[in-house]
This record gives C-alpha cells, sequence and structure tokens, in this order.
C-alpha cells in the first residue's frame, strides 16, 4: 500500500501517524522490526518525521483466507480499502463455506485481489442489505475503531404490521431468552439496547420504519420492534407472516462515513427491490 503524505501529517511522526491508525504495539513493532512500512525506500522509526508529499509504503498481509464461493458478491460500492456488498437473505456473513464472506473470496479472486477477507459488522441470516470490508488489514483497526463508535453510521428500513404514529426511541436492555436459544428478548439483566425508529411511509396496515442503531446487539432492531407490538412482516423469530411480501422485511439501506484518508463524507445506498417497491406504488 502506497500513501502519499498529505498536510494532516506534515511534520509528524512514525509514531503519530501510526497511532492515529489505531495500530497495537503489537502492529508497531512488527511494521518496524521486519521493515514491512518505508519512506521514500528508507527505514523509519518511531520518531521518522515525516513531510509533505513522501511516499510511505506498507506492507500489508496478503492472501485470501475463504474457500471460494461458485457465486460471487452483489457489489454496490468499492475503492482503494472499502468494499461494500449486498447480503442477500439466506446466507450468513461468516462461515467456513456458503458464506458472504466465502462469495467475497471469489470476487476478490476474479478481480485478482490477493488479500484477505475482513467483515467489521455483520447481519443476521434473514436480514438483506449492505456490508461493509475492510480491503486492507492496515486500516482495519481504524475502520473497527470507527464503527464501535458510531463514525461508520447504519440505517435499516424496516416493514412492520402494527399501529405507530410517532417517532419512538426504544430504550431497552437485551438478553438471551430462556426458553429458546435461538432468540433474544427485552431484559432487565440485558445489555443496554437503542433504536432510534421513525415512520417513512404507510400504506394498507403497513407501516415502512427508519431505524437507526446507538448501539449492536443480535437482533436488536427485530426484538425492539417485536416489544412495542411492531412485528417485522416474515419474520419467523419475531414478526407475522405475510403473503404481501416475497422476504423478511427488514434491509441494512445506507452506511455513511468519513473516507479514512481524505476525510470526505461517504454516503452508501442499497437499491431499491420489489418488496420496498410496495410503498412506491400509492
Amino acid at each position: 500500500m502506497k500513501l502519499i503524505i498529505s498536510k494532516q501529517f506534515e511534520n509528524k511522526t512514525i509514531e503519530y501517524f501510526l497511532d492515529y491508525y489505531k495500530q497495537s504495539k503489537k502492529n508497531k513493532y512488527l511494521l518496524l522490526s521486519s521493515n514491512n512500512i518505508t519512506l521514500n525506500n528508507n527505514k523509519v522509526n518511531l520518531n521518522t518525521v515525516m513531510q509533505l508529499n513522501d511516499e510511505l509504503i506498507i506492507e500489508e498481509k496478503a492472501g485470501i483466507d475463504y474457500e471460494l464461493d461458485d457465486l460471487e458478491c452483489d457489489v454496490i460500492y468499492e475503492d482503494e480499502y472499502i468494499l461494500v456488498v449486498n447480503k442477500p437473505e439466506g446466507i450468513i456473513v461468516h462461515n467456513e463455506t456458503n458464506s458472504l464472506g466465502n462469495r467475497v473470496a471469489r470476487y476478490y479472486f476474479n478481480n485478482n485481489l490477493n488479500i484477505p477477507i475482513r467483515h467489521l459488522h455483520r447481519l443476521d441470516n434473514q436480514t438483506q442489505g449492505l456490508v461493509m470490508y475492510s480491503k486492507s488489514t492496515f486500516f482495519q483497526p481504524y475502520l473497527d475503531f470507527l464503527l464501535s463508535n458510531k463514525m461508520i453510521k447504519r440505517y435499516y428500513k424496516a416493514i412492520v404490521m402494527g399501529n405507530i404514529n410517532e417517532n419512538i426511541i426504544i430504550n431497552e436492555p437485551i438478553g438471551r431468552d430462556r426458553h429458546n436459544s435461538k432468540k433474544y428478548r427485552v431484559s432487565k439483566t440485558g445489555k443496554s439496547a437503542v433504536t432510534k425508529v421513525s415512520i417513512l411511509k404507510k400504506k394498507n396496515n403497513y407501516t415502512l420504519l427508519n431505524c437507526v442503531l446507538e448501539t449492536g446487539r443480535t437482533h436488536q432492531i427485530r426484538v425492539h420492534l417485536q416489544y412495542k407490538n411492531l412485528f417485522i412482516v416474515n419474520d419467523e423469530l419475531y414478526g407475522k407472516k405475510s403473503k404481501d411480501f416475497k422476504s423478511m422485511g427488514l434491509y441494512a439501506y445506507k452506511l455513511e462515513w468519513n473516507d479514512i484518508i481524505t476525510n470526505k463524507k461517504k454516503v452508501v445506498v442499497l437499491p431499491p427491490n420489489n418488496d420496498l417497491n410496495y410503498f412506491e406504488i400509492l
């Protein structure tokens, strides 16, 4: 990976650069001891000072580390460091086989990208939508930091049955359901969970909601909406069946973040699908 030093890092040390991008003590030691980071083709140490337009080269871990699927993933956005793909219903993000990671591996292989598969977050098996991958092992700790500090924002759309007439914030802790190991429930002894819910459109007996996660608990949106008697269509665990829609009505439809190099805002939106188009036909 080649980087041209910008004004942001002018007269700053290598240590400052590595700390900014959240490199651990171990990673810093390995980069320097193996000469995997150079400045203008010269060895560096933590005290080496960078100048504007210097060339910083970082040798990264190589190798696709997932089994290749027969199918490629549906790529929605890609740059030098980030890949965003559309996860279909019915597969999980991470597994040895038959997962989204295996499809990403096939995409990397077909496009001569010899890099590890590194998802930054997950979606439930039945949830469709956007999943972000780090194409850079160096930048992954920084991206993990952005995600954990809500600087990568994730937005969901949910199609529900139930009565809602105003925007709400659901602030209820979530824990495992003692009676069903596959389910979660609102529980006083659970982990804190906050979901912001706003109304987008209504049609017949259905409401299209926008949901924003302030926390990232397993099944959070599904559990919180059920708690408010808002049932996601075709959600086998928490919702209600509906013949008007083909799939479970939960979609990770938008990601927002600032570019890790330029700091410019990035917005990626999932293209509409047949179920979401239901609300466009009024």
